[in-house]
C-alpha cells in the first residue's frame, strides 16, 4: 500500500466534490487559485488539503479524508506537505474549524492535526455562519440562523 501526496490540480476536480459533498455538504469548484495537496492511496484519491491567498495571509479552506482511511497519518501529511508549499510565499496560515453542536464534540481530530503542525488556537467565534446562511436551515447544526461556531486557528510561517 503506497500513499502519495501530489499537487493539486483540475484532474480531481469531481473527486474532491463528491467528498466536500458528502462529509460536509458544500459544494466544490475548480478555480485556478487553488494550491493544495491531494492524498492517492494506491493511486486511488482519498484526500484533500487546499486553500487560497488572502489580502495579508494564506486561508486554509479545506482539509478532507475518506473517512475508511482516517486515523491513518494522512491529513498531517497533506496539511504538512502544504505548508511546505506555501511557506516562503506567506507570513502566515489561518484556518477555521467548525463546531456543528457548540461543544466542541468534532474538534478534537481536526485540533490534532492542526496542533501537530504548529497552529496556535486563537479563539472561538459564535454564530460564524449565521449572516451568510442563505440555506432553509444549516445543513452542519440543522438550524435557522445558523449557530455553527468557528474555531479559528493561525500558524505563523516567517
Amino acid at each position: 500500500m503506497v500513499l502519495e501526496i501530489v499537487d493539486y490540480n483540475k484532474t480531481f476536480e469531481k473527486d474532491i466534490a463528491s467528498m466536500l459533498k458528502k462529509q460536509w455538504n458544500v459544494s466544490f469548484c475548480h478555480n485556478s487559485n487553488i494550491i493544495g495537496k491531494v492524498a492517492l492511496y494506491n493511486k486511488k484519491f482519498v484526500g484533500v488539503c487546499f486553500g487560497y491567498e488572502q489580502k495579508d495571509y494564506f486561508f486554509l479552506d479545506s482539509l478532507c479524508v475518506k473517512e475508511n482511511y482516517w486515523s491513518k497519518g494522512i491529513g498531517t501529511q497533506l496539511l504538512s506537505n502544504l505548508i511546505k508549499v506555501i511557506k516562503n510565499d506567506y507570513n502566515r496560515v489561518k484556518a477555521y474549524l467548525l463546531d456543528n453542536d457548540g461543544l466542541g464534540s468534532n474538534i478534537p481530530k481536526s485540533k490534532s492535526i492542526f496542533e501537530k503542525c504548529g497552529f496556535k488556537f486563537i479563539r472561538i467565534i459564535p454564530d460564524f455562519f449565521a449572516k451568510d446562511n442563505n440555506f432553509d436551515y444549516c445543513p452542519d447544526c440543522k438550524h435557522k440562523p445558523c449557530i455553527c461556531a468557528a474555531w479559528e486557528y493561525e500558524l505563523k510561517l516567517n
